[in-house]
């Protein structure tokens, strides 16, 4: 029975694909070892003209919204984004890749932003687990990243694992000064409390701040009141909203005062 997926903005649009096709002999999407390895480096430093320029309007940003195996990875490296996207956990005492808790196949975040690192191209790493922070710092570190293409999610509000605290926060700034940091307010709809609540801690924390705002929750209002404090970002959840058309979704956000990251995804069938 086919089940559903997400196709993204890009292809939402007809995005070309820059290397078609499969990455040839030892590539095994179904996991993750040397020959896969070495054939997604190889991929992501063809595909260089997807490069995130380090002084780039994130309003302009492409972004692959799940990168977390090795199958996700290689249509993102082979599609048209310029951001790569992963879900950042802990699994085994090890920093992973994995949407699910449960999730079998994860990548080794190590192997991902070394990937990832090649391709040059901006990096997403959305913290599923809090747990996660120090070991993602370290490892981001070790690969040499630019600060300038990283934007690390955070939950600053709600309940499990993924929220993090005012220290962690302070420590993620000072780790990485120049880094775009993702605070997601908390659990929608979002009241006044929130929002100011996330604008205090932008001012508090300084640098490039952006709200990643559900689609169906977006409102004039809500983006008003958070652009005080930063950069709006839109994103959605396709099994909840699909936004239609995501070019006039696009310009009805933009309308609305969104200045960030438009990441929309439509919901569609496959044979997987």
């Amino acid at each position: 029975m086919p089940v559903p997926h997400a196709t993204s903005t890009r292809a939402s649009f007809g995005g070309h694909k820059r290397l078609p096709g499969s990455l040839g002999v030892g590539f095994a999407p179904e996991r993750f070892d040397a020959p896969t390895r070495a054939a997604l480096l190889t991929l992501a430093h063809a595909t260089g003209a997807a490069t995130w320029p380090i002084d780039g309007d994130i309003a302009n940003a492409r972004n692959a919204h799940r990168t977390n195996t090795a199958a996700e990875l290689q249509a993102a490296l082979a599609g048209d984004f310029d951001w790569l996207e992963g879900d950042v956990r802990m699994r085994g005492g090890e920093a992973v890749l994995a949407h699910g808790a449960p999730d079998g196949d994860a990548l080794p975040l190590a192997e991902w932003l070394a990937i990832g690192a090649a391709s040059k191209r901006g990096l997403k790493l959305d913290f599923k687990d809090a747990r996660a922070l120090e070991p993602a710092r370290r490892l981001v570190q070790q690969a040499g990243i630019a600060e300038e293409r990283l934007i690390l999610n955070v939950a600053i509000a709600g309940p499990g694992r993924a929220h993090v605290s005012a220290g962690e926060l302070r420590a993620l700034r000072t780790a990485f000064p120049k880094a775009i940091l993702n605070l997601d307010p908390g659990p929608a709809p979002y009241d006044d409390a929130a929002i100011a609540r996330a604008v205090r801690v932008a001012r508090e924390l300084g640098g490039r701040v952006m709200f990643p705002i559900e689609a169906q929750h977006a409102s004039a209002r809500v983006i008003r009141g958070l652009r005080k404090g930063g950069r709006v970002a839109i994103w959605n959840d396709p099994r909840k909203s699909d936004c239609g058309d995501i070019g006039a979704a696009t310009k009805r956000f933009r309308a609305m005062g969104a200045n960030g990251m438009i990441d929309l995804r439509r919901f569609a069938p496959t044979g997987r």
